[in-house]
């Protein structure tokens, strides 16, 4: 897509990335544990957050003019 962060051009692009990804609904304003887990053979990695969803006015939300916005606890 135009305008990506990564090299700002539209088009593939070949990269590596390393981490712990997930993706989620939107999640309602509130407390929420999220857990992740995984494994590959003999190798094993786990993480635990806890998520704070509040909501914002005017941050171009399309509901009664509110947009959640996720907070890491840790």
């Amino acid at each position: 897509m135009a305008g990506n962060p990564l090299t700002g051009e539209e088009g593939t692009v070949i990269s590596h990335a390393c981490g712990v990804w997930a993706r989620l609904q939107p999640l309602k304003p509130g407390r929420h544990t999220l857990t992740l887990r995984g494994s590959s053979a003999e190798f094993h990695t786990g993480v635990e957050y806890t998520l704070m969803v509040e909501t914002e006015q005017g941050q171009g939300a399309t509901h009664d003019d509110e947009a959640a916005v996720a907070v890491l606890v840790r």
